[in-house]
């Protein structure tokens, strides 16, 4: 497990869950696009834009790849350690797992919804 603790995901009371391996950051929102009688558009945003965190995670082992999978499951509130950074949130969409090594390294692309 050659992660050095500062590009992790953790739990609320800051316990390792599994490593991060690559963020970035996009916002998501609600637009609509009208199309008007003269051929142009009105674009609307509704409500505010969301912060989301696209992470690439890595699983060194089972229990790592099943307490990510428990986090997403139960919408569990938790924190993105990225460096010196740390985001509170929520993982979004179920994990697709890629086995890396069978039974032991595993790796998953994850949106993360940025709460505080």
């Amino acid at each position: 497990m050659p992660d050095n603790g500062r590009f992790q995901l953790q739990t609320a009371d800051d316990a390792r869950i599994c490593e991060i391996v690559s963020s970035f950051e996009s916002l998501e929102r609600t637009k609509v696009a009208t199309k008007l009688y003269g051929g142009g558009y009105l674009m609307q945003t509704v409500g505010n834009p969301t912060r989301i965190l696209n992470l690439k995670l890595r699983a060194w082992s089972d229990a790592e790849r099943d307490a990510v999978n428990a986090a997403e499951a139960e919408c569990a509130v938790i924190k993105a350690k990225l460096g010196d950074a740390v985001e509170t949130g929520y993982l979004l969409d179920a994990p697709s797992w890629s086995v890396i090594i069978d039974g032991a390294v595993y790796e998953t692309g994850m949106k993360f919804v940025v709460i505080a």
